[in-house]
């Protein structure tokens, strides 16, 4: 039933030039028609086709993750807003938002590129946009990209000497709590040594 409404379609006569079409149908031998593909399974061949170059463009370029592209951009673009805020508030969070700077480049480099974007593309919401804006716009996104990742180490060894340094004020603070006398004999003893100075 489904292939006589495909030749149906196919064949019925739209005033003038499907005349000819359907007069060369009809002098066809039914062998031939049979051979012929009908508009159902042409649409469908060519979605097969598009479905498997769209697969293997997604593996030569190594960004086949588990989320599909359709769902992948509003996430990338949610997630590259996130970080984009992370470093606006750094100074006013008091450096708290580069936990999530860091969460996120820790995620781009388990779950790729397709949602989280690499440091410096943040700055930039369509890479498409920003390839035909020009020079203009590619100069200051190619510095991000350079500066974010060494702007991101030299945060965190701050932020680890800045851990390190709080805690030694705390085991200072535990010791002399611990044993005051000791700590006021030594504080002493270092204030003699550097007004009398060295013997």
């Amino acid at each position: 039933m489904a292939t006589n409404i495909d030749d149906r379609l196919m064949n019925r006569d739209d005033q003038g030039a499907q005349g000819s079409s359907r007069a060369d149908s009809q002098t066809a031998t039914p062998e031939a028609a049979a051979a012929q593909p009908t508009l159902r399974e042409a649409v469908q061949a060519e979605k097969r086709r598009r479905d498997i170059q769209a697969q293997k463009e997604a593996k030569l370029s190594g960004t086949s993750t588990g989320i599909s592209g359709a769902l992948a951009s509003p996430l990338r673009t949610a997630t590259s807003r996130l970080l984009r805020q992370a470093w606006l508030h750094l100074i006013d969070s008091f450096g708290l938002t580069l936990l999530w700077i860091d969460i996120h480049v820790f995620l781009s480099q388990v779950l790729g590129e397709k949602v989280f974007c690499k440091l410096g593309d943040e700055w930039t919401l369509n890479n498409s946009v920003a390839g035909a804006a020009g020079e203009s716009v590619k100069a200051p996104a190619k510095l991000a990209e350079v500066g974010e990742p060494m702007g991101c180490c030299i945060l965190n060894l701050a932020a680890l000497f800045v851990f390190i340094a709080a805690l030694s004020v705390i085991a200072l603070i535990v010791k002399v709590i611990d044993n005051p006398l000791d700590a006021i004999s030594t504080l002493l003893g270092w204030l003699w040594g550097s007004i009398t100075g060295p013997e």
